[in-house]
């Protein structure tokens, strides 16, 4: 629990008799008369807040004279911690919007904190206008409230930029280009250092499978990681191109390349491939039907193609799923794709370099359950048993999966720089956020 202590600082009263049965400051234990204003907190108070963390409310303050009209003040803030910050400061013209609103970030060094609040007055003293404290406000830091929270630490990731964040199994990454680190508490100061050759890059796929192994695609290698990202190597792949890969619950990979009309079982990691398929086209009845995505359910595979099919692999036999020509951008330049299945719905995101789409597939019915586009390439996630759809750019919003539809999560942090640039992930079910201008990671806490 946070306690609050609000000390009032009078410097100067009005010594004009007439003025003291005014008693406005005498009513508002939080108003005081300075020279000929009168300073009033209005609210912001009774709140919580730790250390990296915004209060919830807005601080108003009105300065008006004894009349009660708005007057002009020239407010100015110290922190005790040189972390925080005060953001949001409107200062009120006499006649206008007599508020002046702020919200106090704390910072994350101190435990007590306290906020100086200051004015330029004039005609108080022979030296002129001079700054003079009006309020101080210290409080002593609680744990995180509801809200975004900046999270407090210092940690050197190197000289390289931040590539990629990516989670699996209660872990979060961040790969720097040529460095690999990892913690299991956001809030913390833990993160260690995984050494590997493997380079991965922004522009590549990190894929997690329900068995806990994760593959990373180089675009021209498959890397396989068994102990959590602590050792790659290397998957033998029996067709060169763009390659995609899933993991049925037995364990058996399935692997097909853009460029190939095969698709490939193998029964021991990558070591050895068997075709499943030898021509796609064979059970389409196209010419041609080239491949948008892989994935996998339980011991099912699915193949999802660029006109409009879906291949239903069972290793013993195979399903033609058929859907219309407008269920999904296929015959576009789509460049990549992410699918994923939950129950009788396959959710399948497609990125071309214009149009960039989310689509949810009814497997029962062959029909399109839902669709909407994209402000820019999106991958899809899953995390804590949800499916979540993340933006690369523009990433001022998320979407949960929820039973057919997706819905839509805005994030309002503050202090993220540029949403462009960041890096977004769910983490525990939370989003994380990485922004490129601050340097800084923030994570939300509910």
């Amino acid at each position: 629990m946070m306690y609050r202590t609000l000390t009032i600082l009078s410097i100067f009263f009005l010594l004009l008799s007439c003025k003291e049965d005014e008693g406005s400051q005498d009513e508002n234990p939080n108003s005081v008369a300075v020279g000929d204003k009168i300073y009033t907190i209005e609210d912001g108070f009774d709140q919580e807040g730790a250390r990296g963390q915004y209060l919830a409310n807005s601080f108003k303050i009105s300065v008006t004279d004894f009349e009660g009209k708005p007057q002009y003040a020239q407010i100015s803030f110290e922190l005790s911690d040189e972390g925080g910050r005060v953001t949001e400061v409107y200062d009120s013209e006499p006649g206008e919007e007599d508020w002046i609103v702020f919200r106090w970030k704390l910072g994350c060094q101190d435990e007590t904190q306290t906020l100086t609040i200051k004015d330029n007055v004039c005609n108080i003293s022979k030296d002129g206008c001079v700054d003079v404290t009006i309020f101080e406000i210290t409080i002593n830091t609680s744990e995180p409230t509801a809200g975004w929270v900046e999270a407090c630490y210092e940690f050197d990731f190197g000289y390289s930029s931040i590539e990629k964040i990516f989670t699996h199994e209660d872990e979060l990454f961040v790969y720097t280009y040529s460095d690999l680190f990892v913690t299991d508490d956001i809030t913390t100061n833990s993160w260690n250092e995984i050494n590997t050759s493997t380079q991965l890059d922004e522009y590549n796929d990190v894929w997690h499978f329900e068995n806990g192994e994760m593959i990373f695609n180089s675009g021209s290698s498959l890397y396989l990681s068994e102990n959590n990202g602590r050792n790659w190597s290397n998957i033998y792949v029996p067709s060169y191109g763009d390659g995609q890969i899933t993991i049925l619950a037995n364990g058996k990979y399935l692997y097909i390349s853009e460029y190939s009309q095969s698709v490939y079982e193998s029964p021991d990691k990558g070591n050895t491939w068997n075709v499943l398929i030898s021509d796609l086209a064979s059970l389409t009845g196209e010419s041609y039907t080239g491949v948008l995505a892989i994935t996998s359910s339980a011991n099912i595979g699915y193949v999802i193609t660029k006109n409009h099919y879906i291949i239903e692999i069972n290793l013993s036999s195979n399903n033609v799923h058929t859907f219309s020509s407008d269920a999904w951008n296929g015959y576009a330049n789509v460049d990549e794709a992410y699918a994923m299945v939950e129950g009788n719905h396959l959710i399948l995101v497609t990125n071309d370099y214009s149009n960039y789409e989310a689509s949810v597939l009814n497997l029962n019915t062959d029909s399109q359950t839902s669709s909407f586009g994209l402000a820019s390439s999106g991958t899809l996630i899953k995390d804590s048993g949800k499916i979540y759809l993340l933006p690369e750019y523009n990433q001022d919003h998320y979407y949960e999966y929820d039973g057919g539809n997706f819905e839509f999560k805005p994030l309002d942090l503050e202090e993220s720089g540029s949403y462009y640039y960041g890096r977004l992930t769910i983490f525990n079910g939370k989003p994380v956020y990485y922004s490129s201008s601050s340097n800084k990671f923030y994570y939300y806490n509910d």
